[in-house]
């Protein structure tokens, strides 16, 4: 996102404190078209979010493209776009044959119209978090209307209010409409993110599940995050917990006491609901997650991956229209089958199943580096802070299967954008196979 930004002329931006602290400059919505085209990888917030910000850019001739990897060519976007549309931005979808719906786009620089947008919100609230953070900066005011309830109200919620720390007041007329009023932007002082509280959720799951005890400081009954009220999920399942306004703590039951299986609806808390899964797992019956059928479209279908990747394990488990079912197994006499779990770079697929990894043995963590992306210090937090251990395991463990069959003279080459990780990737990979690399960059 920030290379992004800096690409399209915002900043500098300036890392302080040993990175606990962000500061900017911003261009009160005076974007510039970039040079290149700007490559997201599989960051859906940033290409939705960018979507709407590169609308703002007026320079005649100009454009900006979004392009991803090739998930984000598979995940839909194309709500967001035909409502941009719908009040005369100038989108085109420059992939139609193989991504009709998703990246890459081409953003025309003429400007954002504004005016009467309606908007469907049932794949992802940020697609509404975009045009409302980039409304004030439109033509003319935006009144956004919405058709239906969209999934993560609680997340449009911050957004309205991060918008008013900054000086901007959206009126929200009913449940489905909102007006921002042309505006720019003012600077608070300084601003206090508040933590992640999806983050939040895997400690306090391990303290579920092992009978243990974890306090997470800076989440609480005040936080207005939807992942927030995973502790209160928990406490259904059997956890003690107390919660202040700023903290969180769970205590999970005795070993010789089993978690309580549920039926919850899980749409107000879906980016929660693998670690939920994690926890139902082991819990005593069937358990069934609903409310989450946007999550087939994310990182990776993340219904099916579970369902899947615990079959591996011999946990049973199935999907639903609008999520899943899992039947838990008792931990003291279930012996899983050793499996690697394939991530499909989802980092929240890899940090659930570590969870279950502290509960059940022979589970082994592919893709682990995907954490990267939302908690980068996900290991080593377990570790120092949990007393988490982890075993390296042997390279053919990490290897697909296609590195089996790979014939004596092969060879993988990676062509990427500056910055892409190539480098990274490529030297992970050759770790996995145990083949050589050579980084062109070094001999040219």
């Amino acid at each position: 996102m920030i290379a992004a930004l800096a690409a399209m002329g915002a900043g500098p931006f300036s890392w302080l404190d040993g990175g606990n602290i962000l500061q900017l400059t911003g261009l009160a919505g005076k974007f510039a078209p970039p040079t290149e085209p700007l490559y997201l990888g599989n960051a859906g917030t940033a290409a939705r979010f960018l979507t709407t910000c590169a609308t703002l850019i007026h320079a005649p001739g100009a454009a900006t493209t979004l392009t991803g990897d090739g998930r984000m060519k598979q995940r839909p976007i194309d709500d967001l776009t035909a409502a941009l549309r719908q009040c005369g931005c100038s989108i085109e979808h420059t992939e139609p044959a193989t991504s009709p719906a998703s990246l890459p786009l081409r953003v025309d620089a003429s400007g954002f119209p504004g005016g009467r947008i309606e908007l469907s919100g049932r794949v992802s609230s940020q697609f509404v978090s975009s045009v409302l953070l980039s409304a004030p900066y439109a033509q003319q005011p935006v009144e956004l209307v919405l058709k239906e309830p969209p999934v993560s109200q609680s997340y449009i919620d911050m957004t309205v209010s991060l918008m008013r720390s900054f000086g901007v007041a959206v009126e929200r007329q009913g449940a489905l409409v909102y007006k921002v009023p042309r505006a720019v932007y003012a600077n608070p002082a300084s601003l206090q993110v508040e933590a992640d509280a999806s983050s939040a959720t895997y400690p306090l799951a391990i303290a579920a599940i092992t009978g243990g005890k974890v306090t997470a400081e800076t989440v609480g009954a005040d936080s207005i995050q939807g992942d927030a009220r995973f502790a209160a999920l928990l406490g259904e399942m059997g956890c003690a917990v107390q919660q202040d306004g700023t903290s969180t703590t769970v205590s999970g039951p005795p070993p010789s006491q089993r978690l309580r299986a549920v039926e919850v609806d899980m749409e107000p808390l879906t980016d929660a609901f693998m670690t939920a899964v994690a926890v139902m797992a082991v819990a005593e019956g069937t358990s069934r997650v609903t409310g989450i059928a946007n999550q087939r479209v994310k990182e990776c279908n993340r219904i099916a991956v579970m369902v899947s990747e615990l079959g591996k394990l011999g946990i049973e488990a199935g999907e639903l229209e609008d999520g899943m079912w899992v039947t838990g197994v008792d931990p003291a006499t279930f012996a899983p089958r050793p499996a690697t779990i394939a991530c499909h770079n989802d980092h929240r697929i890899a940090m659930s199943f570590a969870v279950l990894g502290a509960r059940l043995p022979g589970i082994t963590i592919g893709q682990k580096d995907c954490v990267d992306k939302t908690f980068p210090e996900f290991w080593a937090v377990m570790s120092s802070k949990l007393g988490l251990s982890y075993d390296v395991p042997p390279p053919e463990a990490c290897s697909s299967a296609a590195a089996a069959g790979a014939s004596a003279d092969a060879s993988i080459v990676m062509v990427g954008m500056r910055g892409a990780g190539k480098t990274h990737l490529g030297e992970s990979a050759a770790r996995a196979l145990g083949w050589e690399c050579v980084d062109l960059d070094h001999l040219y």
